[in-house]
Order: C-alpha cells, then sequence, then structure tokens
C-alpha cells in the first residue's frame, strides 16, 4: 500500500501508516474470535468502529530532519534562564557590536509602536548618555536604611518597637521597604554594648580597657574610608578625657538594699565617664576628631553607682581609674589584613584645689 501511495515515500510516513495498520489489525485479532469470528455478528457489535475512517495528514508528519527532544521556545516564550542562554549566544557572535545590538533593538520597538522604549535605546547608544541615565534611575530609587542608622533614628525620637514596626509596615505598604527589620536593630544595637559589663544592685561597671578597646573599634570601624587615604601608618593614639561627677536630689524609692545599706541611698548617683577626644597616626595626622566634646553623644559611661558624692569618695575614685590607666595595654585592630595598634592617652581635665 505505501508503494502505491508513492515508491519514495518518507521513513516518518511510512511510520505513520505501519502504526495506523498494527493498531487495526490488533483489534480486529483481539475481538473477532469473541463472536466466534463471526464477521456479521462483529460487524453489528462493532459498527461504529467499522465504519470509521482513518485519517494520515502526510503534511503535518514531521521529516527526518527535524530535531527530537523538547519543543523550541521563541524567546517570549522562554523563562527566565533560556532567555538569559538566548542573549547570551547571540552576544557571543564575534562580528556584532553593542551599538548594533542596542540599534537593531531600537528599531524592532519602533516598528512595534513601543516609541518610549525605543527613545531610550536611541539615548543609550552613546556611553555618556548611558551613565546619565543611570544616575537618574538610581537617584529616585529608595534606598535601604543600615541597621546602625534605623538604630539612631529610633533612639532620638524616643520610639517603642511597636512604634517602630508601625512606621516600617506603613514605608512597606506604599512600596518603600526602606526600614530593617527590628531584629536588625537589636543586633545593631548589640554591637554598641562593650564586653566584660557588671550589674549589682549598688552600682553598674564596665572595665577601662574593654571600654577604650571598644571606642577605638567603632571609630575605626567608621572612619575605614579615610584609612584608605592614609597608608603606611601602623600606629594611632587615642586622646581621651575622663572624668567624675556626683548628682543628688533623684528621685527616692525606698530601695532596700541587702548589703552595705546604711551607705548606699538611690537619691544620689556617681558617675565616672570618658569622652574619646581626637585619633591620630603615627605621622601625626588626624584620622578623627571629637567637634563636640561638651555633647552628651560622646559621653561614654565607665561607672554608675549609688552613692553620695564626697571627698573621700572622689578621692578613692581617682586612685581608681589612675590604677586602671597604668594597667592600660596596647589594642589590635585587623583592617585588610593589615594589624593597626591603638594606644591610649588618657586625661583628668579638671580637679578642684581642695584634692
Amino acid at each position: 500500500m505505501i508503494e502505491k501511495i508513492n515508491n519514495n515515500v518518507d521513513e516518518n510516513v511510512e511510520n505513520s501508516i505501519s502504526t495506523q495498520v498494527a493498531q487495526f489489525i490488533a483489534f480486529v485479532k483481539r475481538y473477532l474470535p469473541r463472536w466466534n469470528r463471526n464477521l456479521h455478528r462483529f460487524k453489528a457489535t462493532h459498527s461504529r468502529w467499522v465504519e470509521g475512517k482513518i485519517f494520515i495528514n502526510l503534511k503535518e508528519v514531521k521529516s527526518s530532519q527535524d530535531k527530537a527532544g523538547r519543543k523550541e521556545l521563541t524567546y517570549e516564550e522562554a523563562g527566565s534562564r533560556l532567555k538569559r542562554k538566548l542573549a547570551s549566544d547571540l552576544a557571543s557572535q564575534e562580528e556584532h557590536t553593542t551599538q548594533l545590538f542596542i540599534h537593531a533593538a531600537s528599531v524592532s520597538a519602533k516598528k512595534c509602536k513601543e516609541n518610549d522604549m525605543a527613545f531610550v535605546l536611541r539615548k543609550t547608544m552613546h556611553s555618556e548618555n548611558a551613565s546619565e541615565i543611570r544616575k537618574k534611575i538610581e537617584g529616585n530609587l529608595p534606598t535601604s536604611i543600615e541597621p546602625s542608622e534605623a538604630l539612631a533614628f529610633l533612639i532620638e525620637n524616643g520610639l517603642t518597637k511597636e512604634q517602630y514596626g508601625n512606621i516600617k509596615l506603613i514605608c512597606k505598604q506604599h512600596g518603600c521597604d526602606i526600614f530593617p527589620s527590628y531584629l536588625e536593630v537589636v543586633k545593631a544595637k548589640l554591637k554598641c554594648r562593650p564586653n566584660g559589663i557588671s550589674i549589682c544592685e549598688k552600682k553598674a561597671e564596665v572595665p577601662l580597657q574593654s571600654l577604650l578597646n571598644h571606642t577605638a573599634d567603632r571609630i575605626l570601624k567608621l572612619q575605614e574610608d579615610v584609612l584608605e587615604v592614609v597608608p603606611n601608618a601602623t600606629h594611632y593614639k587615642l586622646i581621651v578625657s575622663y572624668g567624675f561627677d556626683g548628682s543628688t536630689g533623684q528621685s527616692s524609692y525606698k530601695q532596700y538594699f541587702q548589703s552595705d545599706e546604711y551607705n548606699t541611698m538611690d537619691h544620689s548617683l556617681f558617675v565616672s565617664t570618658i569622652i574619646p577626644l581626637r585619633l591620630t597616626d603615627e605621622h601625626n595626622r588626624i584620622i578623627w576628631l571629637n567637634r563636640t566634646p561638651q555633647s552628651i553623644r560622646f559621653c561614654r559611661p565607665l561607672k554608675i553607682e549609688f552613692v553620695k558624692e564626697t571627698t573621700a569618695v572622689i578621692l578613692n575614685e581617682k586612685k581608681y581609674w589612675e590604677e586602671q590607666i597604668r594597667g592600660l595595654s596596647e589594642h589590635k585592630y585587623i583592617y585588610n589584613n593589615n594589624a593597626i595598634y591603638i594606644q591610649y592617652d588618657m586625661h583628668l581635665p579638671l580637679l578642684t584645689e581642695r584634692f
């Protein structure tokens, strides 16, 4: 039968005809024995099938040259991964340049009546225009707030956790999710805390060495862009002032103290603090300078104690911190796999003559 159709019939056409004939023969062999090979009864039962026709569209049969496997997709039908591959294959052709592709894309956009896209593509054909367009686009995009900035914003405005969450939520609802999560803000807050803090019912204290090391680390981290332009410096000096002062007239809650209850009173506070003033390198170049040394922003508490300020307390406090200053050691800071060593220069600004 195949030879009657065409002596040079295509292999796929031949396979299609053979499959249809094989299915016909298999059906007859399966159901004809059930009727004791009585063709009259077989035709009566399967009259619809017998009267049916088999169609073979010779034009739609794939030629033997077609590739087997998945259907080839167009660029519009392809996913993101295939789109990148198609674009990469096209861009790898050495005879084409970037300007040619942009020009072709602008012509295609114009034919599709996408005038805005065609205008932008024409403008980006020159690198100078492309740089300007990029700056304008990035300048209009919202930028995310760093956790440290969000922490400063939260503290400056005295926000609670709920208030901060509400501000973040309303910004997110208006398509401007720039605030970090509250968990990230908490982590940033923990980074501001030095090691070795000890707290009891009478006082809270941090070792001088620990607070100075933490202060130096924070300053150097904020000044890393300055470290890039001041090479050949490995030794730095941090100038710090320290002092102590008492405060009376605080609210008294008649707090009962288990230890030293007669000398401890919650209506009097005695606080010791340090203030970083300046960081210089071995060549006397200023790396960081405190322009507002009297601001409370730079006042870092060393010890807060429930005790009334007296001459004896002041002298003992002075002696206590002088001993810690004599025991200070050099601090090591790693930047770009290089070691930076920081020494501390401590100054007590003023004590009255009676001390």
